[in-house]
């Protein structure tokens, strides 16, 4: 991938985190995290603050479109993990 290209995937990247910061709720801690990685270009590291608030117990319930979206990021990072999983099933557990 060359230089332009790589730049653009960050851009691409960072512009799929954004919308996805106002998830976690009032949790200053957790925001100034997300925060740093997206600054630092640790992506799937404020990816994963996302989902890891986002499966908590009192986590927000998340809608298909949400689950899409890290799903979809999750596709780009090229990350294999089960979070998008967890999160359908926690929301049919707390429906």
């Amino acid at each position: 991938m060359g230089r332009q290209n790589l730049e653009e995937h960050f851009r691409d990247l960072k512009a799929g985190l954004i919308p996805l910061r106002c998830l976690l709720g009032e949790d200053q801690g957790r925001e100034q995290l997300f925060d740093e990685f997206v600054d630092h270009g640790e992506f799937g590291l404020a990816l994963h603050v996302v989902c890891d608030s986002l499966l908590e117990v009192k986590g927000p319930i998340v809608d298909d479109q949400t689950i899409e979206a890290v799903e979809t990021l999750h596709e780009k990072m090229q990350l294999s993990d089960s979070c998008s999983a967890q999160l359908r099933q926690c929301r049919q557990l707390r429906a």
